[in-house]
């Protein structure tokens, strides 16, 4: 690996409530491109420090909430200002990239995007958290949103800063405290840099629990969290919903996605447009939730989308995410590299074909015993196949063939997921006529998620890909508890 590529030194980060730490057990955290490197160390919470952060928080809870919004707002900011002046000498893109095995340009757009994401919500806070007046001659309603309660946050380990954010952020500036449970494979960016937020704004309204599922579970189940909101598996989804149900508390998840890319017959498949498709399917490895899994494309345009494909893709460099030359890094952990392996391998055993994209560099190669996976394109896959109705998150993506537009939004729909979708047509009024068919929280035309995400709008996933929306209006409200104040009467 060049020299360029260096690691960055172990760093150690541990628990928090508030402005005080906790204690913990110590364990490693290894670079997911050389296992056998220790990047950093951990200090693991337990269930008493998970009830000592909540505590924390129950008790600064009356405080934050009756501070006026317009002041929380400033206090918000200028606690971001101070993190995003720490993001400029911390080198947090450096340790994201050791721990979660992105490649650093990710890395680097990942911490600047979560230090940004303050403005958003604050632009969107008047329309969402004021109060609202109603009158006319039979009298007067007030709807306004008071603060839910203490929040739990629980993230996972492709996004783990992002998806942080998107979660504190919202949650503090609606009036609450926040307790964040970050994935235990990827807790060092995201705490040191919560940790630099907390210290910023009163003692307890933010806190951090570094640790495994029993620490998720202690925070979920704890009478005094009112509402948790949750990035992950469909799986840990449905526990971290039924622990949450027993309490009747708030909930907000996000699991994942199966989402179909549907090209129609008169699209456009210029450089442009499948290099969109590509980034979409292999965008940090394939490990993200709204990555494209299917790939729909009209059988008569089906090998000219195939040829355009291959050759969009072959410049990919699979290597380590320092290598300055790689432009895909490895899988994050030995578990998921054995899934997606196995989902292709057996779809490979039912008579499809695989074909493997880009090309490896020396700090990907095998001998490293790192978790890499060059991409593949995979034909011919059969429909049941678990690659295909499942969400293999990792890159390979199977690409279909359909005749006819009802059959595809048929096969489209054919899923528990309903995270995002795309059609991509010549023809943007069609895009839409067959976006509007399609079951998923977002439908993008000629692109999918990433940049053309609307934060205004609000972002969320129908069926089994979640509950509840981020970002927005819906978003923000869903850190409040909505009350009425009515004197009005029938006259």
């Amino acid at each position: 690996m060049p020299s360029s590529a260096t690691p960055h030194p172990a760093v150690e980060v541990g628990s928090f409530a508030g402005h005080r730490s906790l204690g913990g057990e110590r364990y490693a955290i290894h670079d997911p491109g050389r296992p056998d490197v220790v990047v950093g160390y951990a200090l693991a919470a337990s269930a008493a420090e998970a009830d000592e952060a909540v505590s924390a928080a129950v008790r600064v809870a009356p405080q934050w909430a009756a501070t006026p919004l317009d002041e929380r707002i400033e206090l918000l900011r200028s606690a971001t200002q101070q993190l995003i002046e720490a993001s400029q000498s911390n080198g947090w893109d450096e340790v994201l990239t050791s721990e979660q095995g992105k490649i650093r340009t990710e890395s680097t757009g990942e911490v600047l995007r979560s230090t940004r994401l303050f403005e958003i919500f604050a632009e969107q806070a008047d329309a969402a958290l004021r109060t609202e007046v109603l009158e006319d001659e039979r009298g007067r309603r007030e709807i306004d949103y008071p603060a839910v309660g203490p929040v739990a946050a629980i993230t996972p380990w492709n996004w783990p800063v992002l998806l942080s954010f998107n979660k504190i952020l919202p949650a503090l500036l609606a009036g609450n405290p926040v307790v964040l449970k970050p994935a235990p494979n990827t807790p060092l960016t995201v705490t040191a840099m919560a940790a630099v937020l907390a210290r910023a704004l009163p003692d307890g309204v933010l806190g951090v629990l570094v640790g495994g599922g029993d620490v998720g579970a202690a925070l979920v189940s704890h009478a005094d969290i009112r509402k948790v909101v949750f990035t992950g598996s469909i799986a840990n989804g449905r526990r971290v919903y039924a622990a949450a149900a027993d309490g009747i508390r708030s909930v907000t998840l996000e699991l994942g996605g199966n989402d179909p890319a549907i090209v129609l017959e008169d699209a456009d498949l210029d450089e442009d447009q499948v290099s969109r498709i590509a980034a979409s399917a292999f965008i940090t490895s394939g490990q993200l939730c709204w990555a494209i899994k299917r790939i729909y494309v009209h059988e008569r345009r089906i090998d000219e989308f195939v040829d355009a494909f291959k050759a969009t893709t072959a410049s990919i460099r699979v290597g380590h995410g320092a290598d300055p030359e790689a432009t895909l890094g490895p899988l994050n952990n030995a578990s998921q590299l054995e899934h997606v392996t196995r989902v292709m391998t057996e779809a490979v055993g039912g008579g499809a074909r695989a074909t493997a994209l880009g090309s490896v560099l020396p700090s990907g190669g095998p001998d490293t015993g790192g978790h890499f996976l060059q991409p593949q394109l995979v034909s011919g896959a059969d429909e049941r196949s678990e690659l295909v109705r499942a969400e293999q998150f990792g890159p390979v993506v199977p690409v279909l063939a359909f005749r006819t537009t009802d059959e595809v939004v048929a096969r489209a729909n054919d899923t528990s997921y309903g995270l995002c979708a795309s059609v991509w047509s010549a023809d943007r009024d069609h895009g839409f006529d067959v976006g509007r068919r399609l079951e998923a929280g977002q439908v993008f035309v000629n692109a999918h998620a990433g940049p053309a995400f609307d934060y205004a709008a609000g972002i969320g996933g129908v069926k089994q890909s979640g509950v509840g929306r981020a970002f927005g209006t819906a978003g923000l409200r869903s850190y409040t508890e909505p009350r009425v104040l009515s004197d009005r009467i029938l006259r």
